[in-house]
């Protein structure tokens, strides 16, 4: 009989509590996946959302922005990137991944 497992079905669930991005800034932290999405609370040049896998201090959590710099950074990582280490920082008004 099969397990689930023989199946390679990934889930598409991010898992983890949700942190506020002022918590994850200019910290260390791994991103293991993302989702991009239409956002539930669109502004004029701000309709997507980004959902971040992500681990802050070995444990699991989940951060939303609607940043643009973000989204169009994380859009460019390779699938066979991921997970890997960065900081979130403040340049000017945008926000942006750095080592």
């Amino acid at each position: 009989m099969n397990k689930f497992s023989d199946f390679n079905i990934a889930s598409s669930v991010l898992l983890g509590d949700k942190v506020k991005l002022e918590d994850v800034m200019n910290v260390d932290i791994e991103v293991h996946a993302f989702k991009i999405v239409a956002s539930k609370h669109p502004k004029p040049g701000y309709d997507k959302c980004l959902h971040l896998q992500i681990k802050l201090n070995e444990k699991d959590c989940v951060l939303f922005t609607s940043s643009n710099v973000l989204i169009n950074m994380i859009d460019k990582v390779p699938a066979d990137g991921f997970p890997f280490k960065a900081k979130i920082v403040k340049s000017g008004k945008c926000l942006r991944f750095t080592d």
